[in-house]
């Protein structure tokens, strides 16, 4: 028995949120929608905690604090591990094959991310209702 998230929820739910930032920022950066994005020169500590409390944790850390408890990013000391190991898979891959495979919508991974996705979804909630 394991007390605590899985860690294959967390690091799946860590690569679908790298994904998602990244797609969101090559999304502004290439409609030109925002000239501040575009001339911006890149910045790994920018993304990666964005990808952190944007897209990844950043709602069950605010949960936490609201409910005056030490935040999972502290208490857990797996889920540093699996989101940096999810930040350099997709950020750093050979030939961007992570970023592109989880990305493609069809593609075995993508749909692999998803169903974790779905189950991750429904077990914060019940995660929190325990709280």
């Amino acid at each position: 028995y394991r007390l605590g998230y899985p860690w294959e929820l967390m690091f799946l739910h860590a690569v679908s949120a790298n994904a998602s930032w990244r797609n969101h920022v090559e999304s502004d950066i290439s409609s030109g929608s925002n000239p501040k994005v575009s001339e911006a020169p890149p910045s790994w500590l920018y993304d990666f905690v964005c990808t952190y409390f944007c897209h990844a944790f950043g709602g069950s850390t605010l949960r936490d604090i609201l409910m005056a408890q030490t935040p999972s990013l502290f208490t857990n000391p797996e889920l540093p591990k699996a989101f940096l190991l999810a930040y350099a898979v997709v950020s750093y891959s050979p030939f961007d094959i992570v970023y592109r495979q989880v990305s493609t919508p069809r593609t075995i991974p993508s749909l692999l991310v998803t169903a974790f996705e779905a189950v991750d979804s429904s077990t914060t909630v019940l995660g929190s209702v325990e709280k």
